[in-house]
């Protein structure tokens, strides 16, 4: 019977739904029954979930608290939630932040060994201003022999046997037997301009090293910061739990 109904369908006559009439091009296809079926299905369901949320709204606890609150944020009278770095970026990250770290650290440590070398050639140069020469401390017993030591230069060189004019040298300070042994040139006043020449570049050299040395700390700080506000995690407090073998020992007590 069922194939004697196939068969007679099969003759019938294909109705078509017409289409958008010519003066009515302008709006567009002409809507159809599965068209007016899915989107009043989707009105519906925008419908129930509006009245779902005012009865939310209507019924909403004003002291209401909860954690999204913290990382979410209004713009324009919408909610957003604040982006979160993903656990794998954020460990990427911090590997970053411990290899500048390291790099940082190897430099400043680089820039000491460099500073301590200058500090200690330059306070070996005999071609150093006045205002940086060196001064030696001498202790004596009582008021008398000090002030007696310090009234002519003549008892200086006689304390420290050597000659007048070797008293400001801060290093290699001749004594009188090796004067007597070696001969000793002149120094003129074109080598002494060259020495203080190159001591005001060594200078300006220590100066450089010790700004970068300060920009050094202030760029670890900040990092330290940024590893540190990465890499922390907020620590609950402990409770004190009774372990399960002992409980039974409690209660029998």
């Amino acid at each position: 019977m069922s194939s004697f109904k196939n068969a007679e369908k099969a003759h019938r006559r294909a109705h078509k739904e017409r289409g958008q009439v010519s003066s009515r091009k302008n709006l567009g296809l002409l809507e159809k029954k599965q068209d007016y079926k899915k989107r009043a299905r989707d009105y519906h369901i925008k419908q129930k979930r509006l009245k779902i949320l005012q009865e939310k709204a209507r019924n909403r606890n004003p002291d209401e608290f909860y954690y999204k609150m913290v990382n979410s944020k209004m713009v324009d009278g919408e909610h957003f939630t604040k982006n979160k770095v993903p656990a794998p970026e954020k460990k990427e990250r911090v590997k970053a932040l411990c290899r500048d770290l390291f790099q940082v650290e190897s430099e400043r440590r680089r820039l000491d060994k460099e500073i301590e070398h200058m500090h200690i050639s330059l306070s070996l140069m005999p071609g150093m201003p006045d205002h940086q020469q060196r001064s030696h401390v001498v202790f004596f017993d009582t008021d008398a022999e000090a002030s007696g030591f310090n009234k002519s230069a003549d008892t200086q060189a006689d304390y420290f046997d050597t000659h007048v004019a070797l008293l400001n040298n801060p290093s290699n300070r001749m004594r009188n037997e090796q004067l007597a042994t070696e001969e000793i040139q002149a120094v003129d006043k074109k080598s002494r301009k060259k020495a203080e020449r190159h001591y005001s570049v060594k200078m300006a050299h220590l100066t450089d090293a010790m700004k970068r040395r300060k920009e050094l700390d202030r760029e670890y700080d900040q990092l330290t910061d940024r590893k540190n506000s990465l890499s922390f995690k907020r620590q609950r407090g402990s409770k004190n739990i009774i372990p399960r073998h002992n409980r039974r020992k409690m209660k029998t007590k």
